[in-house]
């Protein structure tokens, strides 16, 4: 499934879109307060997450799972995914050469909300910023469904390719992502 861009996808749903600088402890920081928010309004969600490799990316979501027994968090992952961390965290994976190795995707679906982040890492070019970072993102946010439609397509093909039998009760087999 390389050639698929979420950032392009992004920018042909919303051509005016903007991107914000960030870092990714500041894209963490939006996942964690996000998640803190479905927490304190005892909101069950269904995400799609696309994450570092690092366990420390899951900690917060393993904590809200614990207390949102129907949380289903839906995670691409590249090559062979790793044993699910624990119940509601559904591995996905991602053929190696996907052009979303440096995307990273937090989306989430719960009756009433809906937001979406996506982080792309740039390379950082010495002729136009000899000081840039590789760890510099540029962040893309949305808190409508506008961008979970443009996705969906997209998302159920990375079920499809992974031969998954079923999706969890509160992901529908022919589109992963429902309307909020």
């Amino acid at each position: 499934m390389s050639g698929i861009s979420l950032k392009k996808q992004w920018l042909a749903a919303i051509p005016e879109a903007e991107g914000y600088p960030t870092s990714p402890t500041g894209f963490k920081q939006l996942i964690q307060s996000t998640l803190d928010f479905l927490q304190l309004h005892e909101l069950a969600a269904t995400m799609w997450v696309k994450l570092p490799k690092k366990a420390v990316w899951r900690t917060d979501f393993e904590r809200y799972a614990q207390r949102r027994k129907d949380a289903v968090i839906y995670s691409l992952e590249r090559g062979d995914p790793l044993p699910p961390p624990f119940p509601g965290w559904q591995p996905i994976p991602m053929d190696l050469e996907s052009d979303l190795t440096q995307e990273y995707l937090f989306l989430v679906l719960a009756e009433g909300f809906a937001c979406t982040f996506l982080a792309v890492r740039q390379a950082p070019t010495a002729e136009l910023n000899p000081t840039a970072s590789r760890s510099q993102l540029t962040l893309y946010c949305s808190l409508s469904t506008v961008i979970p439609r443009a996705f969906a397509t997209t998302l159920q093909q990375f079920v499809q390719a992974a031969k998954l039998s079923t999706v969890p009760r509160n992901g529908p087999k022919e589109a992963p992502l429902r309307q909020a």
